[in-house]
């Protein structure tokens, strides 16, 4: 299964119907990990299904109350509070409506579609992960995930793309964009909304100790700070910068996270200007980036040292 490209057939924004996409509720900014923007025909066609099957993931549920049933506006939104199948294993996609949160697929017809297709979940430290457990596989950001194959997760960032094909054509792609919201003045209440997340998973996981083993028992770890953080470095291939640590005179620590596994780091940036003599690069520099390859903090997170060298 190859990425696609990208459709040539008109979908509807919710903000072209009238409805403001961004606009997102007070009690919203605090409760949702993310939303799905459906970008194909099909895309549409799952949020309808997971529409009749059930509201509560739907973002623009109470427009269902009292309109028709075109949903061709409607985006899926994954709640810290909403009921799911399994909270263990977060959220669900696929066929299956007894197994699955979210469906990719009206009917039993799709059978490119497993009837459990992928689940979405957060890490203890707060990362929004994508890990397929389909036979087919999910493409991430143009990413291939196959649960049989080494790389069978991948962290979710603002504007990713998740693609799952359901039949012959590619007109038949499941195509939606992730839209993480921003938070500002709501950060504080997010994260108590996450903790209290983490404390019902832990109390569900206690009650089935086959489990057990499935769940880190720290406390996430959360960043305050939203969407640009000011590295000059964005994080290559294998991280995403997801949030500033701290700030000294010379220095700045970042927090990152691995693209496949959403395992957290620091990066150290340093101003090689401060630290040039003569145009000679100060040995205190070269001594500190030798102990910062060789550091792995107790808590697995480990530090590497970036040069900022413009």
């Amino acid at each position: 299964m190859e990425a696609t490209q990208e459709s040539t057939q008109p979908c509807a924004d919710p903000r072209r119907m009238g409805l403001n996409n961004s606009g997102l509720q007070e009690q919203d900014l605090a409760d949702i990990i993310c939303i799905l923007h459906p970008n194909s025909h099909a895309a549409h066609n799952a949020v309808a299904a997971t529409a009749a099957s059930g509201n509560q993931h739907i973002l623009q549920r109470d427009i269902l109350d009292y309109e028709t049933s075109d949903t061709a506006a409607l985006d899926v939104a994954l709640r810290l509070s909403s009921n799911v199948h399994d909270l263990g294993s977060g959220f669900c996609f696929g066929r299956n409506k007894a197994r699955c949160d979210i469906l990719l697929a009206g009917d039993d017809e799709a059978k490119r579609v497993s009837n459990n297709h992928f689940r979405i979940y957060l890490t203890g430290d707060g990362i929004i992960m994508l890990q397929d457990t389909s036979t087919n596989g999910t493409i991430v950001d143009n990413c291939r995930l196959r649960k049989t194959q080494k790389e069978n997760s991948r962290m979710l960032t603002n504007g990713s793309v998740i693609q799952v094909v359901t039949g012959n054509h590619s007109s038949d792609e499941v195509r939606f964009v992730v839209r993480i919201p921003a938070r500002e003045g709501f950060a504080m209440q997010y994260t108590q909304n996450i903790l209290h997340y983490f404390e019902r998973l832990q109390r569900v996981v206690a009650g089935a100790a086959h489990n057990k083993t499935r769940h880190s028992s720290h406390q996430p770890i959360l960043s305050s700070s939203v969407n640009t953080y000011g590295m000059h470095w964005e994080g290559g291939a294998m991280y995403n910068v997801t949030g500033q640590i701290g700030k000294g005179a010379f220095a700045t620590v970042y927090k990152l996270a691995t693209k496949q596994h959403g395992a957290i780091y620091a990066a150290k940036e340093l101003d090689k200007r401060r630290f040039m003599k003569n145009g000679i690069l100060d040995q205190k520099v070269d001594n500190e980036m030798k102990i910062m390859r060789d550091l792995t903090h107790v808590s697995r997170t480990c530090f590497c040292l970036d040069v900022h060298r413009d």
